[in-house]
């Protein structure tokens, strides 16, 4: 009879913490939304394509990856240093990375075409998201430590768990990553 109200107590005991943690918790979608934000830029005026897209390690991304390895070198800024890059890393569920390039030419009868590389950053939480993107714009606002991170232009901006982050071909975008960022806001 002891092991049966044992088997009872457990039971419940965790149908009701289960219970809890649903109460406390929001449903996080964890799934890339990257593809689906990237086929919306065929109807820009650069009318782009997606060349490829994949998953990553978060090692090997362009901003995350980059800032850990400027963590390392003895001269980097402390603003850079200060950031807690493994903790960054530990809230990431998953990193997705993708390039997508223009079918039309920047000039006409040019041979540049615009182009941009576009990361997804999945955060397990919205909070671990905000806090990564409140830093890192606390970073983007003096261009002097930025300029280590990235020459090009970029830009960034959070939905949900979600980073996004845009680095352009170079400067001669230097208007048009914008329009790649509003058009991949868009619900």
């Amino acid at each position: 009879m002891k092991p049966l109200k044992l088997l009872i107590f457990s039971l419940t005991f965790v149908v009701c913490i289960s219970a809890k943690q649903e109460n406390n918790n929001q449903v996080i979608d964890l799934k890339s939304r990257l593809n689906n934000k990237v086929q919306r830029l065929s109807s820009l005026k650069s009318n782009y394509i997606l060349k490829n897209i994949k998953l990553i390690k978060i090692k090997n991304s362009i901003l995350i990856g980059q800032l850990e390895n400027l963590s390392e070198f003895e001269f980097t800024p402390k603003e850079i240093k200060s950031l807690n890059i493994k903790k960054i890393k530990n809230s990431v569920y998953e990193t997705r990375q993708c390039f997508v390039k223009g079918t039309k030419t920047i000039i006409s009868k040019g041979d540049t075409y615009p182009r941009a590389t576009i990361v997804e950053y999945i955060f397990n939480t919205e909070e671990d998201a905000l806090k990564t993107f409140e830093q890192l714009n606390e970073l983007r606002k003096d261009k002097s430590i930025w300029i280590h991170v990235s020459k090009s232009p970029n830009s960034m901006f959070l939905e949900d768990n979600r980073i996004y982050y845009i680095l352009s071909g170079g400067w001669y975008m230097s208007g048009i990553y914008k329009e790649i960022e509003r058009k991949m806001k868009l619900q």
